[in-house]
């Protein structure tokens, strides 16, 4: 433990981050905290306090802690989510969406930019260039652009289908992730126009699976394309990756193969919990099953080979040795060091 900030009375910690202010190369560490209180059914006070680390000297007789802080923020409800956004700080306070700038003038201060109704209660933030993808509790996944010039905030897209988003990621400008607390994820991509007068799209859902586990964060791989990492209530992890077109139907074909092989063990059903009619299942789509596809690393030779020619005899290898291919793919699969 290198060092410690005392919290007030029922105050606890929602969300960390790590920021840059513009023209200001200092690594803060932001905290936002939450007021909980039996009698209130959502926090109705939080705070941030920004950490700044201490420049140690040689001259100093006495050791200084590895931070100190510099300014504490009230703000009216939970402070969910902090993310670094455009050289400012990106916060979620309850359903608000609100962007701050650093001030030294000479003390430090928090200066409000903008902000954003953005739902019922957000629970998380990513960005991407201009764009903000939003987590809500209920309304599921909203598109945010911010808009430098006016410093305001607009809904490009949103999910119409409701769902308890816990943690989400962009893969991309149009390609998104979400895990809700069902212990599903889904993956959505901008649609056609949504029925609202403005100019908003509607998020479409393009693939689900159910994976058992609560996630609760995601956090992205430093490396371009690399995968999603992803950590659950449990304590289990592990990621999520972008595959090519021609690689998913050859994996998603043996792993249909597979599903029949050790079809009394397995369940690839997804449940969804909003279904007005009760509990529903519908099959998964948009995903491969990565540790379904490893088993086939502990088959038989003999049992590989046998696999590998069905997918040769279905036209979805095209190579003289399928197997090596199939080994190959599943190669790209493996963890990441």
């Amino acid at each position: 433990m290198l060092d410690t900030i005392t919290l007030g009375l029922d105050e606890m910690i929602a969300s960390v981050d790590t920021v840059s202010f513009a023209g200001d190369p200092t690594l803060y560490v932001a905290v936002g905290t939450a007021v909980v209180l039996p009698s209130e059914p959502e926090p109705t006070r939080g705070q941030i306090r920004l950490l700044e680390p201490c420049q140690s000297s040689s001259s100093n007789e006495v050791a200084l802690p590895p931070f100190r802080v510099v300014n504490t923020l009230e703000v009216s409800g939970a402070v969910y989510a902090l993310h670094a956004f455009q050289g400012r700080l990106l916060g979620a306070v309850n359903n608000r969406l609100l962007l701050w700038d650093l001030k030294k003038d000479p003390d430090y201060r928090l200066v409000e930019v903008c902000r954003y109704s953005a739902g019922v209660i957000v629970m998380d933030l990513q960005s991407m260039g201009h764009q903000i993808l939003v987590g809500d509790i209920m309304r599921s996944v909203t598109l945010i652009q911010f808009d430098p010039e006016e410093l305001s905030f607009e809904m490009v897209a949103f999910d119409e289908t409701s769902a308890w988003s816990m943690t989400v990621d962009m893969l991309s400008d149009n390609h998104f992730l979400c895990a809700d607390d069902a212990g599903n994820l889904l993956s959505l991509s901008c649609g056609v126009a949504s029925r609202r007068q403005d100019a908003s799209k509607t998020l479409e859902r393009v693939g689900r699976i159910h994976t058992g586990e609560f996630m609760n964060r995601f956090r992205r791989a430093k490396t371009s394309l690399g995968p999603t990492l992803w950590a659950s209530a449990s304590g289990a992890f592990g990621w999520v990756m972008a595959v090519d077109e021609q690689r998913f139907f050859r994996l998603l074909k043996l792993q249909e193969f597979m599903g029949k092989e050790l079809k009394p063990m397995l369940s690839y059903q997804w449940r969804d919990r909003l279904d007005l009619q009760g509990f529903s299942h519908v099959e998964h789509e948009g995903f491969l099953n990565g540790n379904l596809l490893a088993r086939y690393l502990k088959m038989p030779e003999m049992k590989q080979q046998e696999l590998a020619q069905l997918l040769l005899d279905e036209g979805f290898s095209k190579t003289e040795s399928p197997r090596e291919e199939l080994l190959e793919d599943l190669e790209m699969l493996s963890p990441v060091s």
